[in-house]
């Protein structure tokens, strides 16, 4: 059958076979016309969310007869259904498909036809930098992108931090730590530092080291850890944190010196690096 016009959806077809014994029926097969389906996303097809937060995506679709599935799909065709752990799979949840709603009606091939619509919701909590990455929402089992399926969900950090710091012995430090949160008078950016033997501590103003906070706007704080001057027991990995309503944030950065030329004395065995002398 080419072209069925619309009428056709649902008709029973069968065939039926004769010979000189007689006439035998097949079994009866159910013919469905279904028109292309359209996906709509009513919120646009870009979300934006903080780290520690949740997204929910509606995915609409409408066709004719209406659309009795929509799942979500990672870009790379993993099937997000609240299962595994893939991508933010331990984290996801769906709601149930929408009761279908007449969405327009249509003249196909002289016929009136009534498209439905229907709408699912995904949720994600607790998003993670990582989720960032385009998404696809079908009406099928499988993750197929016409390219107008497709959504994308961008998971801003809380946190950023300066990049990691090679200095020479005697040099300024300077780590930068930017928390993109709502401030209260009790906002503040903690540091701690952890040893290369794997120790931690807090890192506070005093000795050479000194720790400034300052607020920028209504919702950035920014705090910088100025070392005078670092010497070998600065070296190590330095965190910054901050406490939102979303949760507890860290970002590190690691302070490295570089190799320091020695002379060595014996027989006391006093050490002395290139820049203690001219």
């Amino acid at each position: 059958i080419n072209d069925p016009p619309p009428s056709y959806n649902g008709n029973a077809i069968y065939c039926n076979v004769a010979n000189s014994d007689g006439t035998v029926m097949s079994d009866t097969a159910t013919l469905t016309v279904q028109t292309a389906v359209d996906i709509t996303f009513p919120e646009g097809r870009l979300y934006v969310v903080a780290e520690g937060g949740t997204v929910e995506i509606n995915c609409s679709a409408t066709g004719s007869p209406a659309p009795t599935e929509i799942n979500f799909f990672t870009f790379n065709g993993v099937l997000l259904d609240g299962t595994g752990t893939d991508g933010p799979n331990e984290r996801v949840t769906l709601s149930d498909l929408t009761d279908p709603t007449l969405a327009r009606t249509e003249t196909i091939s002289g016929e009136a036809v009534d498209f439905f619509l229907v709408t699912r919701t995904l949720t994600i909590t607790d998003a993670m930098v990582e989720d960032s990455a385009t998404y696809v929402c079908s009406t099928t089992t499988m993750a197929v992108s016409t390219g107008d399926n497709g959504f994308s969900i961008e998971v801003e950090p809380i946190l950023s931090i300066t990049d990691a710091l090679l200095l020479e012995l005697q040099d300024p430090a300077v780590m930068s730590c930017l928390a993109a949160v709502a401030l209260t008078e009790t906002s503040t950016i903690t540091w701690w530092r952890a040893d290369p033997d794997g120790s931690v501590s807090q890192v506070t103003s005093m000795g050479g080291t000194s720790i400034t906070r300052e607020e920028i706007g209504s919702d950035q704080l920014m705090s910088n850890l100025t070392i005078e001057m670092v010497n070998a027991s600065h070296t190590g990995t330095y965190t910054c944190g901050v406490t939102t309503v979303n949760g507890n944030f860290n970002a590190s950065v690691l302070l490295q010196l570089t190799a320091a030329l020695n002379i060595t004395f014996p027989p006391d065995g006093h050490t002395f690096y290139t820049n203690e002398f001219t």
